[in-house]
């Protein structure tokens, strides 16, 4: 290893450990994903069953780790070194020493037999692992048959681990950033997430693709894989593109984009529109005038279908999709379990329509920049901030809120959606210093971690999901807003803020979370998500704030890249 490359060394329970797309064919459809163990070196992989390769008196608490990585580990123990390393698409390879020697568990039944120095695990389920050894070389191979399994692990016993390595640390030689100091480390656990995120093109994928986390999340969803782009342009410009373009493939005949789109499976509802301003910052990096054709003929379609099924009548204002499901009242909204939509009412969202606005500006520059007419983006525009400031702001709270159509009334919910005119562009001086008060008071929403995902002063604020915790997605839109507003000071402090706290948990846990406690006590683990969460961590029964979480990743990565 280079010694002056900053590998992410901290290990966790949860952490992603797959094959991704960036080194070889990497598909949905039979994934081979893994995630760390708990207290030993291991890592359980997620078939019909749970298979865990792990190692002789490996405890994580005597090991000194010098990179955990999405693909690759590689630890110190008092008898000389373990390494494992992601080679193929089912295929583990690495070394151990006498006396940290692998060996396989699994779950349930599970049948046994020797061929020489490779041993098959038959789980009685249709798939079969193999583990080989050939003195201090391992291989540890997937498959559906025993004759496939014994092949891939004698192909994987002549890999030479040193030019393997080689192949799995190159990626962090190129794009650790060591001048960061403090945030090296975190920086490089951003890269190795991203890594994780990436499939190989696939039907109905033409290109590669990504998805929120791998495990439990297998599918595409629209706005994650934008906020992905995102980070991904400071990487490779070439993926973030290919990760746009992957979600205008999902899009149906009549210009719907789903929120969810998989091999087999496409959502019937959408998800906050966020194209055309994520591809604006792509092109900012890339300067691809091709690339900025495709999005904005196809984002039109979406924006027109946008306008015909989610704006009410005689006002440029928009509504979600809504379920009677307590634990997922609006999925499409991103903000599944909110206490916005706890009443089960029809609202005017004031998040939808800053969602718009933000895209009818930039399809502006977009069209702008191809020499296309802008006058519809440059009205419709208009039209959405003149309806949001008449229709959505409270006076008497000096807030926007949802407005109630079922009941005629302002929905006095403050979340953090209220926040979304500084980001959109929709706010004056006078309304734009209003919000920041709220953001600034310790009663609503400046908790010791901001910004929380409702006001603290509501009866319901709680450490479920989307009803008290921090989101890194808003603030970083929120932070981006608070700068187009002149509110640099405060939005460079959110900034620090949100990383610190993300650097501090990763440092105690080796991961990075789907969503953080507004109190900073809580451990992102312990916090409940659509119900309490379980003590054992498995995927399989209970959902919990999502380990090694995409957008957190991609957008803090972002705002490193801004320090």
């Amino acid at each position: 290893m280079n010694g002056n490359v900053v590998f992410p060394n901290v290990w966790g329970e949860g952490q992603l450990f797959v094959f991704s797309a960036l080194d070889g064919n990497s598909f949905q459809t039979n994934d081979f994903a893994g995630m760390l163990s708990k207290d030993r070196l291991g890592v359980r992989f997620y078939t019909s069953v749970i298979r865990e390769l792990t190692f002789k008196d490996a405890f994580c608490q005597n090991l000194v780790f010098k990179a955990v990585t999405g693909d690759y580990i590689c630890a110190k123990t008092q008898r000389g070194n373990i390494k494992v390393i992601f080679q193929d698409t089912h295929l583990i390879i690495g070394e151990f020493s006498t006396g940290n020697e692998p060996f396989v568990l699994t779950e349930g039944e599970c049948k046994r037999e020797k061929y020489g120095n490779v041993e098959i695990q038959d789980t009685l389920d249709g798939a079969f692992t193999a583990l080989g050894v050939d003195g201090n070389k391992f291989a540890f191979a997937y498959g559906f048959t025993v004759d496939k399994v014994k092949e891939l692990v004698n192909k994987g016993l002549k890999e030479e681990i040193s030019v393997a390595e080689e192949k799995k640390t190159a990626f962090y030689e190129k794009h650790s950033r060591p001048q960061l100091k403090n945030y090296s480390l975190l920086y490089s656990k951003f890269l190795s997430v991203m890594k994780t995120q990436l499939y190989s093109p696939e039907k109905p994928f033409n290109c590669v693709w990504s998805t929120p986390d791998r495990l439990p999340h297998k599918d595409l969803w629209l706005w994650d894989s934008v906020f992905h782009a995102i980070g991904w342009r400071h990487i490779d410009t070439k993926v973030a593109e290919s990760l746009i373009l992957a979600v205008l493939s999902t899009q149906q005949k009549n210009g719907m984009i789903p929120h969810q789109t998989g091999t087999t499976f496409q959502s019937d509802i959408s998800q906050p529109p966020v194209i055309a301003w994520g591809s604006w910052l792509v092109y900012q990096k890339t300067g691809n005038i091709n690339f900025l054709k495709t999005v904005y003929e196809k984002n039109l379609q979406f924006l027109k279908w946008v306008y015909s099924a989610k704006k009410i009548e005689n006002e440029d204002l928009f509504i979600w999709n809504t379920h009677d499901d307590k634990s997922c009242r609006c999925g499409e909204s991103g903000a599944d379990n909110s206490p916005r939509f706890d009443d089960f009412v029809t609202l005017l969202a004031i998040d939808l329509s800053c969602y718009v606005a933000n895209e009818m500006r930039y399809m502006s520059k977009i069209g702008k920049i191809l020499g296309e007419e802008t006058a519809w983006f440059d009205g419709c525009f208009k039209r959405i901030k003149e309806a949001v400031n008449r229709k959505l702001w409270d006076e008497n709270t000096q807030f926007y809120y949802d407005f109630d159509i079922t009941n005629n009334r302002i929905q006095r919910v403050a979340s953090v959606a209220s926040f979304l005119p500084l980001f959109s562009g929709l706010c004056d001086g006078v309304k734009a210093e209003r919000l920041v008060e709220h953001l600034k008071n310790p009663n609503e929403f400046c908790t010791a971690f901001p910004v929380p995902s409702i006001s603290a002063s509501d009866k319901r604020y709680a450490k479920d999901m989307w009803r008290g915790p921090v989101w890194i997605n808003l603030n970083y839109m929120i932070i981006l807003g608070l700068r187009e507003n002149g509110f640099t000071e405060l939005a460079d402090a959110l900034e620090i803020k949100t990383i610190d706290v993300i650097n501090e948990w990763y440092l105690k846990t080796g991961t990075v979370f789907e969503f953080y406690d507004s109190e900073n006590k809580t451990p992102p683990y312990e916090l409940d998500r659509k119900g309490p969460v379980t003590k054992d961590y498995d995927i399989r029964k209970k959902y919990q704030s999502i380990r090694d979480y995409g957008w957190s990743c991609t957008l803090t990565l972002d705002m490193l890249e801004n320090l």
